[in-house]
C-alpha cells in the first residue's frame, strides 16, 4: 500500500467550485500528482511485459512506477542550479 503521509505533490488537475444563479459545481481535487507521474512512467515500464505476466512481475512494474514518481517529485524541489549540477554529474562531466 502506498504511504499516504508522504508529500504526493498535491492535485494534478484541480477544478475550482462554482456557485452561480442557475447552476453550481463542487470543487474537485483531481488525481494526485504522484499518481499522475506513476501513470506517466508506466508505458516505458510496460514495454515488453507480456499480458499474461505473473502477479509478482506486475507488482514489480507498479512499484517501479511509483519509485520513478517519487524521484520526479523530489526533482521538482531542486533549483535551476541544482538541476544543472545533477545533469552534469549524471553525464559524467
Amino acid at each position: 500500500m502506498v504511504n499516504e503521509t508522504k508529500d504526493d505533490g498535491g492535485s494534478a488537475f484541480p477544478r475550482a467550485g462554482y456557485d452561480g444563479p442557475d447552476s453550481s459545481m463542487d470543487a474537485v481535487e483531481g488525481m494526485r500528482l504522484r499518481d499522475y507521474f506513476a501513470a506517466a512512467a508506466l508505458p516505458a515500464l510496460l514495454n515488453g511485459l507480456r499480458t499474461d505476466a505473473m502477479a509478482d512481475e506486475r507488482y514489480g512494474v507498479a512499484l517501479k512506477a511509483y519509485l520513478i514518481a517519487e524521484d520526479m517529485l523530489s526533482v521538482r524541489t531542486l533549483s535551476a542550479e541544482e538541476l544543472d549540477e545533477r545533469e552534469m554529474e549524471g553525464h559524467g562531466h
